[in-house]
């Protein structure tokens, strides 16, 4: 993960947050990303990343370390049973959190300059999106 990072470090140009005026953010493409959860709670895995912007889209689900939470599973539609990973009953598939990390940064380049903007309805939410992409903001 330390490599993939890096990669994106490399290639990406990011003013700090407080350099954003409004005439940048109207300048550059807008990603809005969504992250689902294990559970509702602070110790949560990462089990989906989904990405739309004017022309493209990403969505990719995350091989869970722990099961998905009652609670979680009724908001998302995810389920676990077995090994699987099901959504409102059908089968996905899913990747280590690695693989799909890779994956969302080969993304984000195609959009360069961006701004990545989390959906964030839950303090949960901002918090995961906070942490999975520090590296971006």
């Amino acid at each position: 993960m330390y490599q993939m990072l890096q990669r994106f470090q490399s290639r990406r140009n990011t003013p700090s947050a407080d350099k954003l005026d409004s005439k940048t953010l109207c300048s550059v493409k807008k990603i809005f990303c969504d992250i689902e959860t294990t559970s509702l709670h602070s110790d949560a895995d990462i089990i989906q990343i989904a990405a739309v912007s004017e022309r493209d889209s990403f969505d990719s689900y995350i091989i869970p370390p722990k099961p998905i939470s009652q609670s979680a599973s009724d908001i998302t539609g995810l389920n676990l049973y077995g090994n699987y990973m099901f959504y409102h009953g059908q089968r996905v598939n899913q990747y280590p959190l690695a693989n799909v990390l890779t994956l969302f940064v080969d993304f984000m380049p195609k959009h360069e300059p961006c701004v990545l903007i989390g959906t964030a309805s839950t303090y949960l939410t901002s918090q995961k999106l906070s942490e999975l992409f520090s590296f971006v903001i």
